[in-house]
């Protein structure tokens, strides 16, 4: 098309017709040019057919190909080994595409926390009413410094009323916080822009709880998170008030008087006790849930927590494409795998939840990079919202678990030895009828009763492949439960006693990627390793895993067109986070991104085809954090202030060309009823003499047909992004 001009790539026999030429891409990973050849030796040629040399008059029926479908490559980034490397976002400089276009590739920020838009401020924490919920000095009492997150998690890219938006997580400090933008999109380069974010308002479901990782539905909603749940056993149990109920109810003391702000309250950690906290308006109940954000006509989004999917320590749910099943991931120790499926598809308020049973097909006590597994699912109950979060505020653990002392790490007769959500050995017994509300709000602990595996450690991210039909799943750690009673390397009943100890592998403190098998009802199946990290010293020893793989992965992303999976991490075995690209056919790994020091890559998300751009998402969280607190104040820090943002825009029809055919064409041909010689078919731009030694392509009665097309290897789309 652009220069206009034409090329011969195929001629046929005497008096025969080239019909039908078709492009079928990315069948299998090869690409595929077909056309027929019709009625040989008919019409003015007849008399070619007995002649020597002919092929005969039967028609063929084939391709010119395989073309073998090339990926996309990313210029891979060093790890960071300057000090100035180390404080600041490395992207990839570009990506090369199939069409051997390259792309400028940058890290575009949309804001970072504590940014002000007019009056609003990125990250700020409101309570129950809207209002500003301000720091604490040591806990203690109030100040006059507001509360701003510096732990922006998953952001989604939405499109709604004709307009874009993003839904963004702000993890801690408690309460949490999320925040809805508009985003203008410049119709040229693509670059969006942020509008003035508004908090969300939880406070018809008590406000939100620590939001992790999220995912955007097929219906085009945000689906968010609730993580590390409130333990309700400690929080209701009276004869462990003597110790401060805060201290195991929550990850620690101050966890608790920091949510009570969300309610105005300003608390002494002294002062706290169940009944404050019920009095002020916190229900441990109330914490543990996903939840959706829907964009309203004005620009306003409404968050609702959905009840029926059960009470967990959600990472984020995932919903495959058929609209009803939803798998959740589960963060923290001794952690299980469920699933839901919808009574009605794009409805998550009502549904069936499962967990899995895992029947582990490798060696018990191998590497953990060889871990095979069978999965089959319990079902666990069937729940709605409505009636779920009608007993939130009703229902007390007692009320539905009935727990005894184990006696040498056995439980007496009558109740289920449990080891979940790093609680450790635990008897419990279901008080009558309450098995649907086991299910819904101890949903990890029933899971364990009804035979699931609860063995699993820091159970991330999920993201899925539609064309293999394989789900990832990243588990940061493969250490506790996942161990043969062991705790690192040593010996340990600590995560094992009470379990079913179905999972049995060396520990891995640098993590690994899993790949699900997906059954065209969309259940899995069976998960298998896909890529683990490597532990040793190394950079002088201030990292415990090798830089050329993964440490401590967290979220994942698949790019369909790229054949490709992003890798996020949440580490602390090494001073920089990486974004790493992992190729499905080259079973490669390619470093693309790298965050300063003591932050997380977290929630890396693509995004197809928004406003005829795509764009890769990822957030920088709490830089300066975790080990690298020092390093805030040092010389050149970029500072504390967290990175929302994304990596591109892609221009839809440029990255189309991701698929491209670059093998050498080949002319296959399958023939009616009988084999023939491939070079009956001239492939490539060639004329056939006749009989008579004359040029078939020049005779004014059209002796021979010709397939005359243009090729056009250029920027043309073979496919969209």
């Amino acid at each position: 098309m652009a220069s206009q001009t034409m090329t011969r790539i195929a001629s046929t026999p005497y008096g025969s017709e080239t019909t039908s030429p078709y492009w079928r891409k990315n069948i299998g990973g090869f690409s595929y040019l077909s056309f027929m050849v019709q009625h040989p030796y008919v019409e003015s040629d007849e008399n070619m057919a007995t002649a020597a040399g002919s092929s005969g008059t039967e028609g063929w029926v084939g391709y010119v190909g395989p073309f073998k479908v090339a990926k996309p490559a990313w210029q891979e980034i060093a790890y960071p080994s300057t000090e100035a490397e180390k404080r600041q976002i490395i992207v990839s400089p570009k990506i090369t595409l199939s069409s051997g276009i390259s792309e400028s590739l940058s890290y575009t920020t949309l804001y970072r926390t504590n940014q002000s838009f007019g009056a609003r401020k990125t990250g700020r924490i409101a309570d129950t009413s809207g209002k500003v919920v301000f720091a604490h000095a040591a806990e203690v009492s109030k100040t006059a410094v507001e509360e701003i997150s510096q732990s922006p998690d998953f952001t989604s890219i939405l499109q709604a009323n004709g307009k874009i938006y993003s839904v963004t997580h702000f993890e801690s400090p408690s309460p949490g916080a999320a925040y809805v933008s508009e985003l203008e999109q410049d119709s040229a380069t693509g670059k969006l822009t942020v509008k003035s974010p508004q908090p969300l308002d939880f406070s018809a479901d008590g406000g939100v709880w620590k939001p992790c990782a999220g995912s955007v539905t097929p219906w085009g909603t945000h689906l968010g998170s609730e993580e590390y749940e409130p333990n309700a056993r400690v929080f209701d149990d009276v004869a462990n008030q003597a110790v401060n109920f805060a201290s195991a109810a929550f990850s620690s003391q101050g966890e608790a008087v920091s949510f009570l702000r969300y309610f105005g309250e300003y608390k002494q950690a002294s002062g706290v006790t169940p009944a404050s906290m019920r009095a002020a308006g916190f229900y441990p109940y109330s914490y543990g849930w996903a939840w959706e954000a829907k964009m309203n006509p004005d620009g306003t989004a409404t968050a609702t927590k959905h009840y029926a999917l059960g009470r967990r320590s959600w990472e984020l749910g995932y919903v495959m494409p058929d609209s009803k099943t939803v798998y959740g991931t589960d963060d923290g120790a001794n952690l299980f795998f469920s699933k839901f499926v919808a009574k009605v598809a794009g409805d998550l308020s009502a549904g069936a939840i499962y967990c899995a049973k895992f029947a582990q097909t490798s060696a018990a006590g191998s590497e953990a990079s060889v871990f095979a597994s069978i999965l089959t699912w319990v079902k666990m109950a069937e729940l709605t919202d409505a009636e779920v979060k009608a007993q939130v505020k009703v229902l007390k653990f007692q009320d539905i678990l009935e727990t005894a002392d184990p006696v040498n790490l056995a439980c007496l007769s009558g109740f289920t030895s449990v080891n979940a959500g790093g609680n450790g050995l635990e008897c419990l017994k279901v008080k009558t009828g309450q098995e649907k509300w086991a299910a819904a709000f101890e949903k990890r602990r029933y899971a364990g009763m009804l035979g699931c595996a609860t063995e699993f450690r820091r159970w991330e991210g999920v993201a899925f492949d539609p064309k293999s039909m394989t789900a990832f799943a990243a588990i940061s750690e493969v250490t506790y439960g996942m161990e043969d009673n062991m705790k690192k390397g040593n010996a340990s009943t600590s995560y094992d006693a009470g379990s079913s100890n179905d999972i049995k592998v060396k520990f891995s403190t640098c993590g690994c990627v899993m790949k699900l098998s997906v059954g065209t009802d969309y259940s899995i199946t069976g998960m298998s390793a896909l890529a683990c990290g490597t532990r040793g010293s190394y950079n002088g020893g201030t990292d415990t895993c090798a830089p050329t793989g993964i440490a401590s992965p967290d979220n994942a992303a698949f790019i369909p067109d790229f054949d490709q999976l992003v890798i996020g991490e949440d580490t602390s075995q090494r001073q920089n986070d990486v974004l790493w690209i992992y190729d499905m056919a080259s079973q490669t790994m390619t470093r693309i991104a790298s965050t300063p020091y003591g932050s997380e890559t977290t929630s890396p998300y693509w995004r197809k085809n928004i406003g005829g751009f795509s764009y890769l998402s990822f957030i920088v969280q709490h830089p300066c954090g975790t080990s690298d607190e020092n390093m805030a104040t040092a010389a050149g820090s970029s500072g504390t202030d967290g990175w929302v943002g994304y990596v591109g825009p892609f221009k839809a029809e440029v990255a189309a060309t991701a698929i491209k055919a670059t093998s050498e064409m080949a002319a296959t041909t399958i023939k009616a009823k009988s084999e023939v010689a491939a070079a009956s078919i001239s492939a490539i731009s060639t004329t056939k003499a006749g009989p008579q030694g004359g040029n078939s392509s020049s005779t004014s009665n059209m002796q021979a047909s010709f397939l005359a097309l243009a090729v056009l290897f250029s920027a043309v789309a073979f496919s969209s992004v």
